[in-house]
């Protein structure tokens, strides 16, 4: 095993780098949206989920996009759907965890 990994086979992480117990890795926190974006969002919104409806109804539209259509209609009036996780452990310190839904396809 080349001594730039470690046992896992991961590449090696260099302590100097790892962050202290109560240091944050972005002490400065979420960078701010320019209100330019923000106010071109709002006024492009309701004209980009008329387009998005108008596609989803449109019976010319691939079934694919009609159901992306769909998709986004439904995530951004109802949220999107949670995904489940079920996390053992076990004494011998192996951690378990079962997907489901879409997840669980996706790992597949």
């Amino acid at each position: 095993m080349p001594g730039s990994r470690d046992k896992t086979g991961n590449k090696a992480k260099k302590n100097s780098t790892s962050f202290k117990p109560g240091q944050s890795g972005n002490p400065n926190g979420r960078a701010k949206i320019p209100e330019e974006f923000k106010e071109l969002a709002n006024k492009y919104s309701i004209p980009a989920l008329r387009k998005v409806i108008e596609i989803m109804n449109n019976p010319e539209a691939s079934h694919k996009d009609q159901l992306r259509g769909a998709e986004m209609v439904m995530d951004r009036a109802l949220g999107k759907a949670l995904q489940n996780m079920d996390v053992e452990e076990r004494s011998d310190t192996t951690l378990t965890i079962r997907l489901e839904g879409e997840a669980e396809e996706w790992a597949q």
